[in-house]
């Protein structure tokens, strides 16, 4: 049985995926403004092994990573959201 304080709660989730999504896609923009390069060929570098020693890189693949993570959550709770309408 859905009740408004599901609905709620599924709301408030996806607000805070969509927030930490933001966040995320605004270092990304970030770095690449940088380091002039997209995040992509960046990743693609970074696999080669170049970069490894800069802070800078390791957290750059690490939010790179965790974009993945939260659109994936993002998707579901939009989906729990969704079937609560």
């Amino acid at each position: 049985m859905h009740t408004d304080e599901y609905a709620i709660t599924s709301s408030r989730e996806v607000n805070i995926c969509n927030k930490k999504l933001k966040a995320i896609e605004k270092f990304l923009s970030k770095m690449e403004s940088k380091y002039k390069m997209k995040t992509e060929v960046f990743i693609e570098e970074y696999k080669k092994g170049e970069g490894r020693d800069n802070k800078d890189f390791d957290e750059w693949k690490e939010n790179y990573e965790a974009l993945k993570l939260w659109k994936e959550r993002k998707k579901q709770y939009d989906e729990i959201y969704r079937r609560m309408r």
